[in-house]
């Protein structure tokens, strides 16, 4: 599935998000680098923990490569704060309680049965210049690319 609202090759949408622990995080900031934007369902998601944690188990695979983590859900800092605590994520873990980063991403999961207010699980990768260059916005809990898939499309 494609985000309804970014292509690739194109400039990525900027925003500024809570990360866990209050500070503001910009992706602006980090213009100059790679970044992977990893949007996920919460920390309720069992597909969304093991997710994390195998991100987490690949931190030095993503430095070795140039790349920063950034994962973002609807899920409020003290929910956040948790989950790093739990897993032991060494990774930013941002705050989109308002879903501005998800909607400017067109990854709204609007057809949630339970009629949560939560990202598809969705993956984008972000060259030096800001521009998308890769992106997998999932169609279900399940769909979404492994570590070693994202880090093959930051190699190219």
């Amino acid at each position: 599935m494609k985000s309804a609202t970014v292509p690739l090759n194109c400039e990525a949408p900027d925003f500024t998000l809570p990360r866990a622990d209050g500070s503001a995080r910009s992706l602006g900031e980090l213009r100059g680098e790679r970044v992977v934007l990893l949007f996920y369902r919460g920390h309720w998601c069992g597909s969304c923990r093991a997710q994390l944690e195998e991100v987490r188990r690949s931190a030095l695979l993503f430095a070795d490569a140039g790349a920063r983590v950034l994962a973002i859900s609807s899920e409020s800092p003290e929910r956040a704060q948790a989950a790093i605590i739990e897993h032991g994520l060494t990774f930013e873990v941002l705050c989109d309680e308002s879903l501005t980063a998800i909607d400017r991403y067109g990854v709204r999961h609007t057809d949630e049965p339970d009629g949560r207010r939560i990202a598809r699980p969705s993956i984008f990768l972000i060259d030096q210049a800001g521009v998308v260059r890769f992106a997998h916005v999932g169609e279900n809990a399940n769909d979404r690319p492994t570590v070693a898939h994202v880090l093959l499309a930051i190699e190219a």
